[in-house]
């Protein structure tokens, strides 16, 4: 077995390889390719970084991230997501097929129509971007959202990426937290008046 101490950066090395995956998914779906070039080029910035993108996060917040050449907001939370919780929703989805539309439809209240509008009108594809959307009222001036979903999706994803930054700081970063069962029968239950009234 190889000791940790020989591989300083594999978290660089991972998240390298996850941003340099999803470039390649969307090359093969023939989507925007700047967004695939972005993505190639991030992979390439975290890939060749001397220290370790773990460290840079703790002592400098997905500031420093985006300081880094060819990063910028959105790859940053990207990079913070996968630090956190240990998962990229945004690969996840490509890798389940971007036709299928998975992206965020594990949060409950958010159902196909919504997740592709979050996608395409809001161009967010991390939580913690979906996050400070829920928070400045992008998600909530969205057609079919309003700001009661909206809170409910962000105390949602906001107990996820609360409960990961705990595990992240034990020393736990893959464990992905889930919401409590009381959180997901509140949201269960506007998603279905929601759903009652045609508005997904």
């Amino acid at each position: 077995m190889v000791s940790e101490r020989f591989r300083p950066h594999s978290d660089n090395e991972h998240i390298a390889f996850c941003l340099a995956e999803a470039a390649q998914l969307l090359g093969a779906e023939g989507t925007i390719r700047w967004r695939a070039n972005a993505y190639r080029a991030a992979a390439r910035t975290i890939g060749e970084l001397e220290g370790g993108v773990r460290e840079l996060f703790d002592t400098g917040g997905t500031q420093a991230l985006d300081a880094l050449p060819h990063i910028g907001p959105g790859i940053a939370g990207a990079i913070e997501e996968m630090l956190i919780t240990g998962n990229w929703q945004e690969l996840r989805r490509l890798r389940a097929g971007v036709r299928s539309g998975e992206g965020f439809q594990c949060i409950p209240g958010i159902g196909p129509a919504l997740d592709a509008r979050i996608r395409d009108v809001l161009g967010i594809h991390t939580l913690k971007g979906l996050e400070v959307a829920s928070r400045d009222g992008r998600l909530a001036a969205l057609a079919g959202v309003g700001s009661r979903r909206a809170a409910a999706i962000r105390a949602v994803v906001g107990e996820i990426l609360d409960r990961g930054r705990r595990n992240y700081l034990r020393g736990n970063a893959t464990a992905m937290a889930e919401p409590s069962v009381a959180l997901l029968l509140e949201i269960d239950s506007e998603y279905r008046r929601q759903a009652a009234a045609g508005i997904r």
